[in-house]
């Protein structure tokens, strides 16, 4: 069985367009996570690429091939961007334009490479960019579950391209016209649609998880030490009492207050009040273990939960 190329290179070209809008006007709802921006260009950006290569026949050495293919090397950097972004990281544009910097220069100036060496050199470009994408939401944001989707079409799709890569180097690649159903030029394309449909859908949905859970994170922050608010320092330690007395297990409660706080916001003004409650935050947090739990009831006042830990306890 072969397939029509070009048509179905416009085709996966028409997707990434509109799946680059979709992102795009999804980071117009919440323009404080720029990852669906990176996201979108990523998409826009292999949108234009495709076409460039597919109307010259993709003979290497052409000038709109050159530029369609550093196009194709941005849409992965971009990709890896948008996932940074993602972990709450600003990402480094010299590390977004080194991939396509590197093939452009390795092609044109040092190596002048043949059209199998640029293919294999410009696809493990995008395998190595696809895979760090992985890497980074594997790395962060541990708390959503959305991200492993993302992490599973970043994975099968940074992996193919790397089989690609290799094919290239070894001249096994099959790029004779018309492709074979089942070679892989023949189905990369459908697993690029698959990929940009997918990683849209699961791209909008991890951030719209994740500002879900910042909202429910802030109401039950304190917003100046850090620590658990009232509410929710009385449900964490309503558990640990549930589950200490499940166990037979001891635990301790202390509840104090800061001594001579309002000296200070009197002599010094409420702003070094705040700072002070701030540095105090910080240090509760540092000093106690994961299984304890501390929070402020009101003004200096706080309590803290100590699992396991008797009154006697030193």
């Amino acid at each position: 069985m072969y397939i029509d190329l070009p048509t179905l290179m416009l085709a996966g070209s028409f997707v990434a367009a509109i799946s680059g809008a979709f992102l795009f006007f999804a980071w117009l709802q919440n323009r404080d996570a720029t990852g669906p921006l990176w996201w979108a260009g990523a998409n826009l950006s292999l949108a234009i690429g495709v076409p460039l290569l597919s109307s010259a026949g993709s003979q290497f050495g052409l000038p709109s091939v050159m530029l369609g293919i550093l196009f194709l090397n941005l849409s992965p950097a971009m990709v890896w961007a948008a996932a940074v972004s993602c972990n709450q990281r600003r990402p480094n544009p010299l590390i977004v334009v080194a991939g396509a910097a590197i093939w452009l220069v390795a092609v044109l100036v040092i190596f002048r490479l043949g059209s199998e060496a640029q293919m294999a050199l410009n696809l493990a470009v995008i395998a190595i960019y696809l895979l760090a994408a992985a890497a980074e939401f594997w790395l962060g944001n541990r708390g959503l579950q959305t991200r492993w989707p993302l992490i599973v079409l970043l994975v099968l799709h940074g992996t193919f391209f790397a089989a690609g890569a290799v094919l290239a180097a070894t001249g096994g690649l099959g790029a004779g016209y018309p492709p074979a159903f089942d070679s892989w030029l023949g189905l990369i394309h459908f697993e690029t649609l698959a990929f940009v449909i997918g990683t849209a859908i699961f791209a909008v949905a991890m951030v719209k998880e994740q500002r879900e859970m910042e909202q429910m994170t802030a109401a039950r922050v304190d917003p100046l030490t850090g620590v658990a608010n009232r509410r929710a320092f009385l449900e964490n330690a309503g558990l640990l009492l549930e589950r200490a007395a499940g166990e037979g297990k001891p635990l301790s409660l202390v509840v104090f207050d800061l001594d001579r706080f309002k000296v200070i916001n009197d002599t010094y003004g409420h702003a070094m009040g705040d700072r002070v409650l701030e540095e105090f935050g910080d240090i509760v947090q540092g000093v106690l273990r994961n299984s304890d739990v501390v929070g402020r009831m009101g003004g200096e006042e706080f309590a803290i939960a100590l699992s396991e830990s008797t009154a006697r306890a030193s």
